[in-house]
């Protein structure tokens, strides 16, 4: 579902951020020649780690660079396992050879990304075993989520290789749980793990091909509610999700999916409507009806915040704020919700200092 939003105020702030900021383009401790990078992979037995990188063009590459690549902690935490590689498309390729954009073109063929910055863990023969993104994260939180994602690779192999030593249904039980553990976007990279369900499993039992059919569903129904949109009828979007909800027998993970789309397309009306009550309403209504916990209630209540900070309700965003911090301090949300805190104490603080200076008038 595309919803119709403003455009990023980074695309606004890049041209500005581009002649002030110096890009680790081709810069200390990244490589560039992939070929080179998979020997030295294979000979240290670490992880690549590659970038792809827009750097003179992606506000969000920039921000990464910044804030996570450029600190000291991240070039000596990084050593240890990773080899860094970046892989960089820049709109002005005149410092570029043209081996490298030919190699840079062929890779990205290889590894097509759908956004910029995309980092792709992957192990020394360039098999990709996870993806991630620029994220709100210091140094260290953001060593430690690659490092939350390096396990994914060992339990991806133990499962090909007990898959190899299965036929049939229980074969076919194996691929669903390596659909599971690899990343969509990267699933190509494991050729027949898809291809091999139906005739593994031509009964169904996996419920593999049912839950093609009801891709296939979702896809129309992010369809219809671009067409509500298109049609300035975007009011009755959550009535027809929840009709689509009504008509079907869903996993909890479905269910919550839609039901996040929902809530996005309600608060989205909410603040159009300058409804902050009834926004709070339903982020509200979500967590306690599906009990929504962790990381999950943090993006939940991070819907509440930015809206209440417009709005200078500075209390009521302060105290969400404490909220999300108190569930997850070092997530994306809870570094996210350190910062609204700090906003908001420094409002609170200068509007008592106007109320002092009023009142001793």
């Amino acid at each position: 579902m595309k919803l119709k939003a403003p455009q990023r105020l980074w695309s606004i702030l890049t041209p500005i951020i581009l002649a002030s900021s110096q890009l680790h383009a081709a810069g200390e401790g990244w490589m560039t020649d992939f070929a080179a990078a998979k020997e030295k992979a294979a000979k240290e037995n670490k992880t690549l780690l590659i970038e792809f990188n827009g750097s003179d063009w992606c506000g969000f590459c920039i921000k990464l660079n910044r804030q996570v690549f450029k600190q000291e902690a991240f070039k000596q935490g990084v050593k240890e396992q990773f080899v860094l590689v970046e892989l960089d498309y820049p709109t002005n390729k005149s410092k570029q050879s043209a081996e490298l954009i030919a190699q840079n073109a062929k890779l990205k063929k290889i590894y097509p990304v759908k956004g910029y910055p995309a980092i792709i863990l992957a192990d020394a023969t360039g098999v990709p075993f996870a993806q991630t993104g620029y994220l709100e994260f210091g140094p260290e939180a953001y060593l430690q989520h690659l490092q939350s994602l390096l396990p994914r690779r060992a339990q991806i192999k133990q499962l090909l290789e007990e898959a190899s030593q299965l036929e049939g249904l229980k074969k076919a039980e194996v691929h669903m749980k390596l659909l599971s553990t690899i990343p969509e976007r990267l699933i190509h990279h494991y050729p027949g793990i898809k291809e091999q369900i139906p005739q593994l499993d031509p009964e169904d039992t996996t419920g593999f091909m049912a839950g093609l059919k009801l891709d296939a569903a979702i896809k129309q129904l992010d369809k219809d509610i671009d067409a509500l949109y298109d049609d300035n009828n975007s009011s009755k979007a959550p009535a027809l999700i929840d009709q689509f909800i009504a008509e079907r027998e869903l996993s909890r993970s479905r269910l919550i999916s839609l039901e996040q789309m929902k809530l996005q397309i309600q608060v989205s009306l909410a603040k159009r409507a300058d409804d902050l009550d009834l926004l709070q309403k339903h982020v509200d209504d979500y967590i306690t009806k599906y009990e929504i916990t962790g990381v999950s209630k943090q993006a939940a209540l991070t819907r509440k915040v930015g809206p209440l900070i417009i709005a200078k309700r500075n209390k009521d965003a302060l105290r969400i704020s404490k909220e999300i911090i108190a569930i997850a301090p070092t997530s994306h949300y809870g570094i996210k919700a350190t910062r609204y805190e700090k906003i908001m104490l420094e409002r609170i603080s200068a509007q008592a200092a106007k109320d002092a200076q009023k009142a001793a008038q």
